[in-house]
């Protein structure tokens, strides 16, 4: 969704009330209400590149001279595009293919990478591993629960401040746009590699 438009939610009649009590946005933005109609559009000042916002209506908003209210939540949520949505040919550009891989810790993991404006001595590749499989299942439930359409869950990262590197190396032949690598044999349960 754009940067610079508002987010409009249309409801059966027009003469809905307390909006801004039955009404939310998470992250919440600032902004301000305006009512076309039957349309609620919330304006915000400004929304976040890359930032998945989901907007509830809360059941029991009222409808003024009535008695009337809404009989159901009703949620919705949608992706704000970023900087890199629009990608020119010459934007540097790099994309793992198999994100996730499972292979025996007897044998070394192979990592195919393809690349676009990114020279081979600019593409460093280093390993982190994880404290346990629970670690590692935690890490994909918390990606799982974004929703499938979202860019975000494709580009899904994690802090990897916490654990120490077990390995670091660039990635070498600057001239191939398909890299294979063999980053390291591991004998722990499961590893990030962050490129």
């Amino acid at each position: 969704m754009p940067l610079n438009t508002g987010i409009e939610v249309t409801f059966s009649h027009d003469n809905f009330s307390q909006e801004e009590q039955f009404v939310t946005i998470t992250p919440t933005p600032k902004g301000k209400f305006e009512r076309h109609g039957r349309t609620l559009v919330f304006v915000p000042e400004a929304l976040q590149p890359g930032a998945l916002y989901t907007v509830t209506v809360n059941k029991g908003i009222p409808l003024s001279g009535s008695s009337e209210t809404l009989k159901e939540e009703h949620v919705f949520a949608f992706e704000t595009q970023t900087d890199t949505m629009n990608l020119s040919p010459h934007m540097p550009w790099l994309r793992v293919y198999q994100k996730l891989q499972e292979v025996r810790t007897t044998e070394p993991p192979l990592v195919q990478l393809s690349t676009r404006n990114i020279p081979g001595s600019a593409l460093d590749v280093a390993v982190y591993p994880l404290n346990s499989e629970q670690e590692y299942l935690d890490i994909l439930a918390k990606r799982d629960r974004l929703p499938w359409w979202a860019y975000a869950k494709d580009s899904f990262t994690i802090d990897n401040r916490g654990p120490h590197r077990l390995r670091h190396f660039p990635c070498a032949d600057p001239r191939r746009r398909l890299r294979a690598v063999r980053p390291f044999s591991r004998p722990s349960a499961a590893g990030l590699l962050h490129c």
